[in-house]
């Protein structure tokens, strides 16, 4: 049985099933981090009963696994990547891919397309040069949407209701932090007007520092995001700013320009 059955099955009500246990899979932020029943209930909000039935099951069905000595949980097997199957059917990872490669090998950088869920950015294709940093990344990891140059381009691209709603469920994540994230979301959204990227100097990890545009496809129904991230001072300010960026955004603009000549949209539906 799939954890989409099992859910689909529960007394709870299918869709609200299946949004709890997805919420319990996606608290796990990074494919190796343990997290105990206390983290889960405090990252999910979910009842401790209630989250006790999900994990009891998540665990059977091998989406998650339990640590003997810690008693914690990590991804199983089948919920390292609950979402990589499709991702990897999805037309904009097949065109977007190669020309991601390209800048990836041209710069020696990390470069990713990303799309919103919530209060996070998902990746959907990423590539990175031979030698570059970091290369520790993968398809279907979550990075916050508010501290991140990724999802700030993607908060810009979006159309005013959208960005609203993410926007809420930013505040909502960060409490008492909110105000200062939303600070930092509006200078680099002032930034995109200005240049067209908006480039981060270790805001999100201090090791690295990052570039980002949006991705507009399915004339302007989907909205996605490109970034590029590398070591701090491994390209100079006016290297980034001059040449990568423009080069970035040119990507993203011929990823939307080769989707629309193929005639083709982000679900191919």
């Amino acid at each position: 049985m799939t954890v989409q059955a099992w859910m689909a099955r529960s007394s709870e009500g299918s869709a609200v099933s299946l949004k709890r246990g997805l919420d319990v899979l996606r608290a796990f932020q990074a494919q190796n981090v343990t997290l105990t029943h206390n983290e889960l209930v405090a990252r999910t909000g979910l009842p401790n009963s209630t989250l006790a039935r999900f994990t009891y099951t998540l665990t059977r069905l091998g989406y998650l696994r339990r640590e003997e000595t810690t008693g914690g949980y990590q991804l199983g097997d089948k919920g390292a990547h609950p979402g990589r199957a499709l991702m990897a059917n999805l037309p904009v990872r097949k065109v977007a891919e190669p020309l991601m490669q390209e800048l990836a090998d041209r710069f020696n950088i990390a470069v990713a397309l990303g799309g919103g869920d919530r209060d996070f950015m998902v990746y959907i294709v990423y590539c990175h040069g031979r030698d570059a940093t970091p290369r520790r990344m993968r398809v279907g990891a979550m990075v916050p949407m508010a501290r991140t140059a990724m999802g700030r381009a993607y908060l810009f691209g979006l159309p005013p209701a959208r960005r609203a709603w993410h926007l809420g469920q930013i505040g909502e994540a960060a409490g008492e932090g909110a105000d200062e994230q939303i600070v930092g979301i509006e200078k680099s959204i002032q930034e995109l007007r200005q240049h067209g990227f908006c480039f981060l100097e270790g805001e999100y990890r201090r090791e690295i520092s990052s570039l980002a545009v949006p991705v507009i496809v399915d004339q302007g129904d989907v909205v996605l995001a490109l970034n590029c991230a590398f070591a701090p001072h491994s390209l100079s300010v006016a290297h980034v700013r001059e040449t990568l960026g423009p080069a970035l955004a040119n990507v993203a603009g011929e990823i939307s320009n080769r989707m629309a000549e193929l005639g083709l949209t982000f679900w191919d539906d």
